[in-house]
């Protein structure tokens, strides 16, 4: 064939998986007690949020310390670099006295 022209391209296509989180059985301390929460996190989660932020050490670490003056849920998201994330939830009961 005479004047014939073939093209080819290459793309690389990255799945990444989706980000898992158990943050940990819910549970009731007396108030000021520190409760350090080491949610498991699998997947590729590298991305953390935490919310309320209050009572805890840190927003956007795996590991915050807890030290609540009330009962409060916390909630963390983990999310990876292709925007996918996952999302799971412990509430501290906190016992006055």
């Amino acid at each position: 064939m005479k004047n014939c022209f073939f093209s080819t391209q290459t793309a690389t296509i990255v799945v990444l998986p989706y980000p898992t989180v158990i943050v940990g059985n819910d549970m009731t301390v007396p108030v000021g007690t520190p409760i350090p929460l080491n949610p498991v996190i699998g997947g590729t989660g590298n991305q953390y949020q935490w919310s309320p932020t209050t009572g805890l050490s840190c927003a956007n670490c795996p590991n915050p310390i807890a030290q609540p003056k009330v009962t409060t849920s916390y909630k963390l998201t983990v999310s990876n670099s292709g925007g996918c994330s996952a999302s799971d939830a412990i509430t501290i009961t906190v016992l006055c006295g």
